[in-house]
């Protein structure tokens, strides 16, 4: 019966874990599922230094992959959110310039 319940468990973890991994991406800072205007004012409101941004949240933020969360960031985000824009720099196969201590 223990046996069955730890693999129970687990398998709910692997599910729970991978859910959240899907969900996620960049730009989506606040994980609707959405990327709009909402998400492009975390940015601002981040680089600005009026919002703290979880670890995550910083690595989706810097769609840009330059390293920096800033005013241009919040931008592509608002072109996409738009339709000006179909695709990020960081999705165009660049590698991110980030350390934010999230991803080992």
């Amino acid at each position: 019966m223990k046996k069955t319940i730890a693999v129970l468990l687990t398998l709910i973890l692997a599910f729970a874990l991978s859910v959240n991994c899907l969900a996620a991406s960049y730009g989506d800072l606040n994980n609707d599922n959405k990327i709009d205007s909402s998400d492009a004012l975390l940015v601002l409101m981040a680089s600005t230094g009026i919002k703290n941004l979880t670890p995550e949240q910083k690595i989706y933020a810097d769609v840009s992959a330059d390293g920096e969360i800033n005013s241009s960031d919040a931008l592509s985000i608002l072109m996409r959110a738009v339709g000006l824009i179909d695709i990020f720099p960081i999705e165009e196969g660049e590698e991110p310039d980030i350390d934010h201590g999230f991803i080992g």
